[in-house]
């Protein structure tokens, strides 16, 4: 069920998707305009359990039109979005996607989340088209193909800086594992917990949660129980407000670690004073103290919706601007944007340059942050 804490914080999407369709629409004539555009399709959870991801993905989408709007499109034709609510569910996300090679006939499709980046690559890899993912980290994500791109790095690049810092930044011998129970939540506490061990710390327990969870209650207790020298999270960034907020209240003292793309605002809104010290091994978007670039993305979004943006809503941006690019440079079916992707070097993203390695993974390496004073601070 949807908090009042949470929802504050997604009520905007319909205003927000009210804008995206009339950026994608304007100057629409007759029947003409089925040849004067170009589609980006998106399979993102504009409900469910993680309906902020789709909030982060029509915001960042929505800025890249504006953008690519007062430069002129792509000799005068526009990009249209062709949005599908998959609801994180790779059921729901299937037929989405499905639908939108069969009937809109798109050669691109964003999304996030590994359960569904993992249902949905096989179907893009086996149709020909461009699937980029925003936000997704379980490793067998490189695995799919070479029509899949990941402009965030995966949990076997990720996880290797993280289960260092445990053991040589945070001393940590133990360890307990509280994950969400999908592809996401599984594969990147699986790869901490090898490279963990490989580095003699030892996982002394395990417990997992369902998507979007609000009372960790029972595995909280369990944990204080065990009392590990940390505890290691993954889950969405609603989920880990919901889990500080409770750790507080019964009364752990346990230092967190926590996985990648988390620390939102979203998150501090429900922990509040409850975050303090939480630390992670982060991607490198900031928008309040990174490259002047980031922080003007950041104050034009706080403008436009009120909040800072995360760090997907700068991958959205990333992947509208650099789809749009490879059409600016004359490539049109999937296969022409599958190269130029590839051929990318240091391209000038939201989240810093982007480069992709040979398998379509960005090699973006991740930065360590803890959260002091309500802030993401970077550590030396």
């Amino acid at each position: 069920m949807m908090t009042r804490e949470a929802f504050k914080w997604i009520r905007p999407i319909r205003a927000a998707m009210c804008g995206l369709v009339a950026l994608a629409l304007a100057g629409m004539v007759g029947v003409a305009w089925a040849q004067e555009e170009f589609k980006y399709g998106a399979v993102s959870p504009v409900t469910g359990p993680i309906p902020q991801f789709g909030e982060y993905f029509i915001r960042g989408s929505q800025l890249a039109l504006e953008d690519l709007e007062k430069t002129g499109w792509i000799g005068g034709k526009k990009i249209r979005i062709v949005l599908e609510d998959g609801k994180n569910d790779p059921k729901v996300s299937l037929a989405a996607m499905n639908k939108l090679i069969s009937v809109d006939r798109v050669p691109i499709v964003e999304t996030v989340g590994s359960s569904v980046v993992l249902a949905l690559g096989p179907v893009a890899q086996q149709n020909g088209v461009i699937l980029t993912n925003t936000a997704a980290q379980n490793p067998n994500i490189r695995k799919i193909g070479n029509f899949i791109f990941s402009l965030v790095p995966l949990a076997d690049r990720v996880m290797q800086s993280t289960a260092v810092h445990a053991v040589e930044g945070m001393k940590a011998k133990t360890a307990v594992m509280l994950y969400v129970n999908n592809e996401y939540g599984r594969g990147v506490a699986e790869t901490f917990k090898k490279i963990f061990e490989e580095h003699s710390g030892k996982i002394i327990g395990h417990e997992i949660h369902a998507q979007g969870e609000t009372d960790f209650t029972t595995p909280l207790t369990k944990i204080k129980f065990a009392n590990p020298a940390i505890v290691f999270f993954v889950g969405h960034d609603n989920e880990l407000g919901y889990a500080l907020k409770k750790a507080k209240q019964i009364g752990m003292k346990i230092p967190w670690l926590v996985a990648p793309g988390v620390f939102t605002p979203l998150s501090l809104s429900i922990a509040g004073d409850a975050a303090e010290g939480v630390q992670a091994a982060d991607y490198n978007f900031d928008p309040v103290a990174g490259t002047e670039r980031m922080k003007a993305f950041g104050k034009r979004h706080q403008e436009k919706f009120g909040v800072l943006p995360t760090f997907a809503t700068a991958h959205s941006y990333n992947s509208v601007t650099l789809y749009a690019a490879a059409l600016k440079a004359g490539a049109r079916k999937p296969a022409e944007i599958r190269d130029y992707f590839l051929s990318v070097k240091n391209f000038d993203g939201m989240a810093g340059p982007l480069t992709f390695d040979k398998e379509g993974i960005t090699t973006e390496q991740p930065v360590m942050r803890v959260i002091r004073g309500g802030k993401f601070v970077t550590l030396k």
